[in-house]
């Protein structure tokens, strides 16, 4: 039943019945890898593992399907993997924790399991499913996110539980690929639907996400977050007020006259985030003060941010936008390493589904054209694809290797 391995606690939920109880599974997994028919793997957050080879797997199932049992089993499978994530996603929005994303991405086959059954048995559950799992969309599976979402609006009732928050997580994925026009459409339905329910928090979150929208408009604009960032006070939702204050503080740090003000928006983002352990929003957050402290040349605070960024998972593919300002801050002293960071930069953006506003690529074509000037064209071109040929962990690993400290220009 289960995809991509389970736990002992996933056994339990799924598998005990009346003929066999809970405290029985734990022996009976004991004895499957005794005969060598499952393997464990204790690796995992300190939480014992296990799976299955593909082809028992198959046989496994058959079996189920030919005893009647394959639905009732998909459904206590559904119904598992659903509360583990609703009741993560309940402690993220209360308290920012994003500490089960390991456990989110070890489980990520489970959870498109989930989806497929719901999508023929359950199309509001899968609305909720696919709305709850959204760190592991925004951890670097955007385009598959976007997927789920939209055939999951698709389907569930127009009133279902939880479309606001299908709707606003579908907006947050369109803008991280530029698509403004369905993250507006989507945004609209939110806000009307959410002020038709008396959803102050929905309401919020919808603001929250026309706040990125902005950010990633030319130029960028800060009313929308700024809204945001009141709406979620009035709600009470610290979460909320912390992230809504990065795109403030982002919008702000992209103009001169209002760039100690966006920093100060930073710093209060960073300060909340680091109050409830919301990785996320720091991370975010730190991707923007990076940039500002290029900009104003203090280059060591820079690499601290940006280096930061790079080794938070949760960002996905905004990490890219940190590979970058790393590589501007090389430019002077490595225009090959900064070269390479700008290929590895582009690497990391598509494998995570992730397209940058123009100000930003805009960025990314001024370092990549600095360092043609540097090493000649066919040398920085070379450079380049090195670091486009790099997987996401070989440019994570490759732009965490020094911390660049001569000055950018």
């Amino acid at each position: 039943m289960f995809a991509g391995g389970w736990t002992l606690t996933d056994a339990e939920q799924v598998c005990a019945d009346d003929a066999l109880p809970a405290e029985d599974v734990f022996d009976v997994l004991g004895e499957l890898v005794l005969k060598s028919l499952i393997a464990a793997d204790p690796n995992l957050t300190g939480a014992t593992r296990y799976g299955m080879l593909e082809t028992l797997r198959a046989y496994a199932a058959e079996q189920l399907r030919a005893a009647g049992e394959r639905e009732t089993l998909g459904r206590r499978h559904f119904d598992h993997f659903l509360k583990l994530a609703e009741d993560a996603h309940e402690r993220r929005e209360s308290t920012g924790l994003n500490t089960e994303l390991e456990t989110t991405l070890a489980h990520q086959d489970n959870i498109r399991a989930g989806l497929s059954f719901a999508r023929r048995a359950d199309p509001g559950g899968m609305l909720r499913f696919a709305s709850a799992v959204e760190p592991l969309w925004l951890a670097g599976n955007i385009t598959e996110g976007r997927h789920w979402l939209a055939e999951a609006l698709s389907i569930a009732p127009e009133r279902a539980q939880g479309r606001v928050r299908a709707l606003n997580s579908s907006a947050g994925l369109a803008i991280l690929q530029q698509d403004h026009q369905t993250a507006h459409r989507v945004i609209d339905e939110s806000l009307a639907l959410a002020n038709e329910q008396l959803d102050r928090r929905g309401e919020a979150w919808a603001w929250f996400w026309l706040g990125f929208l902005e950010l990633n408009g030319d130029p960028p604009k800060p009313d929308a977050a700024r809204r945001a960032v009141e709406m979620h006070k009035q709600v009470g939702d610290r979460v909320g007020i912390g992230r809504s204050l990065v795109f403030l503080g982002g919008s702000l740090t992209q103009q001169p006259e209002t760039m100690t003000a966006g920093q100060d928006a930073l710093r209060r983002a960073v300060a909340t985030a680091q109050q409830l352990e919301d990785e996320w929003g720091e991370g975010f957050a730190r991707v923007f003060l990076g940039w500002a402290e290029i900009t104003l040349g203090n280059h060591e605070l820079a690499t601290a941010h940006l280096t930061h960024v790079v080794a938070t998972p949760a960002l996905g593919p905004v990490r890219g936008t940190a590979i970058e300002g790393l590589a501007r801050l090389s430019l002077k002293r490595d225009p090959r390493r900064a070269a390479r960071l700008v290929g590895a930069c582009a690497s990391v953006r598509e494998s995570g589904g992730g397209v940058p506003p123009p100000w930003l690529k805009r960025r990314g074509e001024a370092v990549r054209a600095e360092a043609e000037q540097a090493l000649g064209p066919r040398e920085a071109e070379h450079a380049w694809h090195e670091g486009r040929r790099m997987s996401t962990e070989q440019a994570i690993a490759y732009a965490l290797q020094q911390r660049p400290a001569a000055t950018a220009r």
